[in-house]
């Protein structure tokens, strides 16, 4: 219980005052100290029962951070897979180096509901054009790399450029250098090929899509098409600076130079990664990252044995953190704290269109999905039964669609309704044909591909399960003339906007549209909302069509992940931010 300030007895919030009465004398009479003794007593009654009304339950203010300390993290796979931010895309990857060593044009500010969009090397997060098909974007002044040369335009431009070095730096590459408008070959790929091509290199592409003004103050982005959330794609770290002086191709991973609030101190990759401070770096000209801990040190390739036994044995500030590796028994709390949350991964079974061409067939394939068992079978961490396609990561564009409430014409349980699927395929007016489920390859996927193939069996339902080795498994189901009628797949935003998963899921330029959905009057919905520059209409438009896709039952959303970690006891403001789907790393301070 807490009490008004001025209470510094805890009998002065706790029981209740007893009750007083007037006392007259034994004889009757009115005694006239006594008289004035009860007022006192009442006086003194009324001033407690005041301090006692200013008393409340309200919880003890959150501890404020402190600086100071090393922060240990502790991952049992093989560490950072790209530390040249240009072939940075992993989640988990970007959100340590964009946290710690790299800053780019703009960031999403941690957060347990996933976090605004803020400027970070920028001084606003860009101005549009009319149109949004292109944007600008002022840095700010006294921003300046590890060995003290001052951060321009120029920087950004080249670091930009190294992103479409696919030769040179084989990798990975980020979706939002990809909305630049530079002409793609026959191929489909950029004519640009980066800075070191010396041949066949659309350069003069290059330099009408990006361009820095003569004080080097501002970047302006030309877009094959209006892009309304650009500014979040530039929160990813194919739009950080690199100076071209210190750029050495492959060997540049080695090593990047830091224009964040650390630099390294030690790498061997795969094992060990330690950061320390950047004396260069100014607080003044970073309000996005605090910078708690005085140094970072990650150990990777560790058992999940090892790392048990870190945390077990952490019992003051030298806290250690645990990825989910660590974790392989989701009924075992284990040492440490447990902390879960969003990612923005969504698990789905692409439907082709194409080839179940009637709604009543396909409809018919979502009602007779066993969800439960399917959800079962993928293991832990447990996820979130999906209703769409969009993640609740992505905040206000993750709406209810309804699917298993209503939207399939009745409320379809999480162990499927069989018998109602059987009547979607006869209302049809033709017999489902013959399904091939395709899955990539994995111990993990097996069973869940026998829970799909049992659930729908028993709607009457023949699948056969193809399983296809990860090497070929992308590139069989990209190919309608290869693929199946089924394919297990997921997909994650490539940041925090529904932008980036609508799109390229159902329309036929997205990349990635597996059900070969291909309706005019919603890839001109999906290009209008892309387009749009308002966050909440965008959002709006989004789950529209979310909705929309569902009603027509081009996939069947199986589950959004979640992620799962261990911290120690000595780790402050520990969740899992829905953004990137781990540890919030700007926000992570050490306790004293």
């Amino acid at each position: 219980m807490k009490c008004h300030p001025g209470v510094t007895s805890s009998s002065h919030c706790a029981g209740r005052p007893r009750s007083v009465g007037q006392r007259g004398s034994r004889s009757g009479a009115t005694d006239p100290s006594r008289g004035r003794a009860a007022t006192r007593a009442l006086a003194r009654l009324l001033a407690l029962l005041f301090l006692l009304s200013s008393c409340s339950d309200a919880p003890e203010p959150p501890e404020r951070p402190r600086a100071g300390g090393t922060l240990h993290l502790l991952r049992t796979d093989h560490g950072i897979a790209h530390l040249d931010p240009q072939l940075d895309v992993v989640a988990e990857d970007a959100a340590l180096a964009g946290g710690f060593l790299q800053r780019t044009l703009t960031a999403y500010q941690p957060a347990p509901d996933g976090g605004r969009l803020v400027p970070d090397l920028a001084t606003d997060t860009g101005r549009p054009s009319a149109d949004a098909s292109a944007w600008t974007f002022t840095l700010r002044a006294g921003v300046s790399f590890e060995d003290g040369a001052p951060i321009g335009c120029d920087d950004v431009k080249y670091g930009v450029a190294r992103a479409f070095a696919t030769r040179e730096l084989p990798g990975p590459r980020a979706a939002g250098v990809r909305l630049l408008d530079i002409p793609l070959d026959a191929t489909g790929q950029p004519t640009y090929h980066g800075p070191y091509a010396t041949q066949g290199n659309d350069v003069a592409a290059f330099d009408r899509a990006v361009t820095c003004s003569a004080d080097q103050r501002s970047i302006t982005f030309r877009l094959a098409r209006p892009v309304g959330d650009f500014n979040g794609a530039v929160s990813q770290l194919a739009f950080s600076p690199v100076p071209r002086r210190a750029d050495t191709g492959t060997g540049y991973e080695g090593h990047p130079v830091a224009s964040g609030p650390y630099r390294i101190a030690e790498n061997v990759p795969g094992e060990r990664l330690v950061l320390v401070r950047n004396e260069r770096w100014s607080r003044a000209s970073d309000p996005y990252r605090p910078a708690y801990p005085d140094r970072i040190e990650l150990d990777s390739g560790l058992s999940a044995a090892t790392v048990t036994a870190r945390l077990a044995s952490d019992t003051g500030p030298a806290s250690a953190l645990a990825d989910t590796g660590a974790d392989a028994d989701p009924g075992t709390d284990g040492p440490g704290r447990r902390i879960e949350g969003f990612q923005p991964f969504v698990r789905y079974l692409a439907i082709d269109t194409r080839k179940v061409a009637r709604l009543g067939q396909r409809q018919a394939i979502l009602a007779a999905v066993d969800r439960a068992a399917v959800n079962a079978a993928f293991g832990s961490p447990p996820g979130t039964e999906a209703d769409g396609l969009i993640s609740p990561s992505l905040g206000a564009a993750h709406e209810p669609t309804h699917l298993w409430d209503s939207l399939l014409g009745q409320r379809i349980g999480e162990h499927g309704d069989p018998a109602y699927a059987r009547r979607l395929i006869e209302r049809s007016g033709a017999p489902m044909p013959a399904l091939t489920l395709d899955y990539d390859q994995a111990p993990a996927n097996d069973p869940v591909a026998r829970a799909i193939v049992d659930s729908l069996r028993r709607a009457g339902i023949e699948v056969t399960a193809r399983p296809i080795g990860r090497a070929q498994y992308y590139r069989t189901i990209s190919d309608p003339a290869t693929a199946g009628e089924l394919m297990l797949s997921a997909w994650g935003a490539d940041w925090p906007s529904a932008a980036t998963v609508i799109p390229q899921l159902l329309t036929m330029s997205g990349g990635h549209d597996l059900s070969r959905y291909d309706d005019r009057s919603f890839a001109a919905d999906a290009a209008t909302a892309a387009a749009e520059p308002d966050p909440a209409a965008a959002a709006r438009a989004w789950a529209r069509l979310n909705r929309t896709a569902m009603a027509q039952a081009v996939a069947i959303p199986l589950r959004f992940d979640r992620e799962r970690r261990r911290v120690g006891i000595g780790i402050g403001d520990a969740y899992i931010w829905p953004a990137y789907g781990t540890l919030p790393y700007p926000a992570l301070w050490i306790r004293a």
